[in-house]
């Protein structure tokens, strides 16, 4: 026998299990439903091929489009050309990304540019910038950086 107690009423009581028990069968079905769309929302599957031609794709918008902005260099006027090196920076910088990421997913022997030639690359890009900032010629250094980009197009051409 159970004993009512002041302020407590026996539907309350019995309100208390049924009510977790509710909520407990909600949670599950929520949680089964979350799986089962999860397998039918997102069920495609991860397809590396698909990966490695979306990747080469932008290593090869990224190399264009350094080479671009390095062969416009001479045409502007400095604060465009600060401008036009930070640019080049930022993609040779993705291409090194972009390798990386490669690496990641398909191990060592994916390794399109040696580290190397990236490095050698944005010192180029750093001593161009340095010989802007001081008022130096920028030509020589311009020729060497398109020289780097080259290879390292070149690099991107042999791996595909």
């Amino acid at each position: 026998m159970k004993f009512v107690y002041r302020g407590q009423d026996m539907q309350s009581q019995s309100f208390k299990k049924p009510k977790m028990q509710t909520i407990i069968i909600i949670l599950l079905v929520i949680a089964l439903a979350a799986l089962v769309g999860s397998k039918f929302i997102g069920g495609r599957s991860f397809n590396s091929e698909d990966v490695k031609v979306k990747i080469m794709n932008m290593l090869n918008a990224e190399m264009k489009n350094a080479i671009s902005q390095a062969e416009s260099l001479g045409r502007s006027g400095a604060s465009g050309t600060t401008n036009t090196i930070s640019r080049v920076r930022q993609h040779v910088y993705a291409l090194d990304t972009l390798n990386e990421l490669n690496i990641s997913l398909s191990g060592q022997s994916s390794r399109i540019f040696p580290q190397q030639d990236i490095d050698t690359t944005m010192a180029s890009i750093d001593e161009f910038f340095v010989q802007l900032q001081t008022g130096q010629s920028v030509n020589e250094v311009q020729i060497k950086l398109m020289d780097n980009l080259e290879k390292l197009d070149d690099q991107l051409r042999l791996w595909q």
